[in-house]
């Protein structure tokens, strides 16, 4: 069984190309900037990997702050040339898991 906290090869080759472009992605005004990953194999903390791994660093003030009983939420530094932050967001007892831009 592999371990569910290791971000493996083939999570980073299946995610990183879709996470790079949803954030690459305009979005329109009307448009939901977040990335519904509910019911996949990633968790919040491989997913902040992921992150990481495209040049994002974690703003650990949010993860002392979150409510880990339940609900989450992880910010994720901007890049200097996007208007927006990351946020990794979701519900523990009902396992949702969200990747959302916050302008």
């Amino acid at each position: 069984m592999q371990n569910r906290w290791v971000l493996t090869a083939e999570i980073e080759e299946q995610w990183l190309p879709k996470i790079k472009e949803w954030i690459a992605t305009n979005h329109k005004d009307n448009e939901d900037p977040t990335i519904e990953l509910s019911g996949t194999e990633l968790n919040p903390y491989i997913l902040g990997e992921l992150l990481e791994k495209l040049g994002y660093e974690e703003d650990t003030d949010s993860f002392a702050q979150n409510g880990w009983e339940m609900d989450f939420w992880l910010y994720f530094f901007q890049k200097p040339t996007e208007n927006f932050s990351l946020c990794i967001e979701g519900c523990g007892i009902t396992f949702e898991l969200k990747l959302k831009k916050e302008y």
